[in-house]
């Protein structure tokens, strides 16, 4: 039996070729449902996976009914997704499997043909039961679905049993916690001279996610176009920082604009760099980096969330984390009367319902310059009265 890949409007498809029990040759075809464009690893995957599945069936050596859901998803995870989600991401669905479902009795010698809506819905009660946030199953009821839709497309089952489940109805996300203009100057001048002073103006100035501001590179700043190009990222992943050259989503990757406050801190910055460099020597990391230690190595992003949470405590500001810098710039940008989709756009989300469920918020100086506008509004009327 060999396998290829073909193109099709855009979308890779798996073509197998073999002998049937005639000895004529035949043909079995079915679509990855993958873009050809940046997905030629993981359709490849897909097909050496499907291609093993067969040849096992056609040899005896394997029934449908002896592949385990267990062992089955815990290959599609080490197998397919590595091609499809960031380290980090990655990360999170194998510790969510290896803690929840893993230990679930129900699902251990489970086949996977014999895995039923009721089998699942038990197992998402459980859960609610154990404590977990509704938003959590979500996002475990989006992987098990993921993976069963993979199993789909291999004729591993006959349906897909998660389409026939109730989940629990999602949280909806508290207010972002944030700072006001006031308070964002008091926080500029308490972490002057701090190891992660760059990190908290930057933050501050752009609304950059902590992933971003930590994998800000030198590259990537145009002090010509006063462009600032966010492409860069650093993250934690068992206690390992990764750098990659690509963002959480392709609407993260953004350019900004550099106002002359930013231009002229990244140039004191450079500056401050170059004579560490100079002073440390051999020694000295040339990493290329934005927000680094003065021996030039990059800040851990774990380093900057804590470090910040200290400095933070023990002064007289009232407590945020440092991810709520960037919903104190958005409620800025939102103060000075830019709307949503703009916000969206400087944020890098990849929606605006995202950018509304958060930032939609007043502070009470603007609630009660409305209900000032709604009393002059009314005022002419309430006399005619």
């Amino acid at each position: 039996m060999t396998a290829s890949l073909r193109e099709k409007n855009g979308i890779f498809h798996m073509i197998f070729s073999f002998y049937d029990e005639n000895g004529n040759r035949q043909q079995k075809s079915g679509s990855t449902h993958l873009k050809v464009r940046g997905n030629k690893h993981a359709a490849e995957a897909m097909m050496k996976a499907r291609l093993k599945e067969l040849e096992m069936k056609s040899s005896g050596n394997l029934q449908a009914q002896d592949v385990m859901f267990l062992p089955a998803m815990e290959e599609w995870l080490n197998e397919i997704m590595p091609t499809q989600v960031r380290a980090n991401t990655l990360s999170e669905y194998k510790r969510a499997f290896n803690y929840h479902l893993k230990t679930y009795k129900q699902f251990i010698g489970l086949p996977l043909q014999s895995l039923t809506p009721k089998i699942l819905q038990t197992y998402y009660n459980s859960k609610v039961k154990e404590g977990l946030s509704p938003n959590t199953i979500h996002k475990q009821h989006t992987n098990i679905n993921k993976f069963l839709k993979y199993a789909l497309q291999l004729d591993m089952i006959d349906r897909n049993p998660a389409d026939w489940v109730t989940l629990p109805k999602k949280v909806k996300s508290a207010v972002a916690s944030f700072y006001n203009a006031e308070q964002l100057q008091s926080l500029l001048s308490l972490f002057w001279g701090d190891p992660i002073e760059s990190a908290v103006f930057l933050t501050v100035h752009l609304g950059l996610r902590r992933s971003e501001v930590c994998g800000l590179r030198w590259d990537s700043i145009d002090f010509n176009t006063s462009q600032i190009t966010i492409c860069h990222t650093a993250v934690v992943t068992n206690g390992q920082v990764i750098y990659a050259d690509n963002t959480k989503s392709s609407s993260s990757h953004r350019v900004l604009s550099m106002g002359q406050a930013v231009a002229d801190y990244l140039k004191r910055v450079k500056k401050a760099q170059e004579a560490d460099k100079l002073l440390f020597g051999k020694a000295y990391d040339d990493s290329g980096y934005v927000c680094t230690k003065r021996d030039g190595t990059p800040i851990n992003p774990d380093f900057v969330t804590h470090h910040f949470q200290r400095v933070i405590d023990k002064s007289d500001l009232p407590h945020i984390r440092f991810h709520d810098l960037r919903h104190s710039t958005a409620s800025l940008l939102h103060q000075s009367g830019y709307d949503l989709k703009d916000i969206q756009t400087w944020l890098g989300h990849s929606d605006v319902q995202t950018t509304g469920n958060i930032y939609t918020h007043l502070d009470a100086h603007r609630m009660d310059h409305m209900a000032q506008a709604l009393d002059n509004a009314l005022k002419p009327q309430l006399k005619a009265v």
